[in-house]
C-alpha cells in the first residue's frame, strides 16, 4: 500500500445530474492528485466501467468510486451490492455522494458496505467546501491499495 499523497487517486464518478458533474469537476481541478478517470450516468454504465466490458474496455480501473444513490437503470445501492459481491472489485472504497439524507439509506448504505456517505448539499459554496473536505482526507490521510502494485489485484 502506498499513502494517497504519493499517486494520484483514479476516480469514477456515477452520477447523473449535469450540474451536479460540472460542480465535482471544479472542485477536484484543485487537486493535483485526484483525477476523474471516469464520469457514467447511471448504475448499468457504472458496472461495465469497472468490469471493463462494452464500450470501457480499454478504460483504466478506478481506486474508488463516488456513487450516486438515484439514477436511471440501476440505483445506487444495486451498484453497491455488485461491487461487494465482485472479488475483483469488492476492495473498492465506495462513497455516496448523493441528495439524500433520509437516515434508512444511509444506514442501508452502510449495511451493504459503503465505506462513506456524503449529503450533497445545494449551496454551490458548500459543495465546494466538502469536496475540498473530501480531497484533503483521501490524498493526506488515508491509504487505499494500489492496483497496479499489490500482487492480488495484477
Amino acid at each position: 500500500m502506498n499513502m494517497t499523497n504519493e499517486r494520484i487517486i483514479n476516480i469514477l464518478l456515477v452520477e447523473d445530474s449535469e450540474d451536479d458533474i460540472i460542480i465535482i469537476k471544479e472542485a477536484f481541478s484543485k487537486f493535483h492528485n485526484i483525477q476523474l478517470t471516469g464520469i457514467v450516468s447511471d448504475g448499468v454504465q457504472a458496472m461495465e466501467f469497472l468490469r471493463k466490458e462494452a464500450a470501457f474496455q480499454n478504460v483504466q480501473r478506478p481506486d474508488m468510486v463516488l456513487l450516486d444513490i438515484n439514477m436511471p437503470k440501476k440505483n445506487g445501492f444495486e451498484v453497491l451490492r455488485e461491487i461487494r459481491k465482485d472479488p475483483g472489485l469488492n476492495f473498492l472504497p465506495v462513497i455516496f455522494l448523493t441528495t439524500s439524507n433520509n437516515e434508512t439509506d444511509v444506514a442501508k448504505g452502510y449495511a451493504e458496505g459503503a465505506t462513506s456517505f456524503i449529503n450533497k448539499p445545494v449551496d454551490f459554496d458548500e459543495f465546494n467546501r466538502i469536496l475540498n473536505v473530501f480531497s484533503k482526507y483521501w490524498c493526506e490521510v488515508s491509504i487505499i491499495p494500489d492496483i497496479e502494485r499489490s500482487p492480488k489485484f495484477r
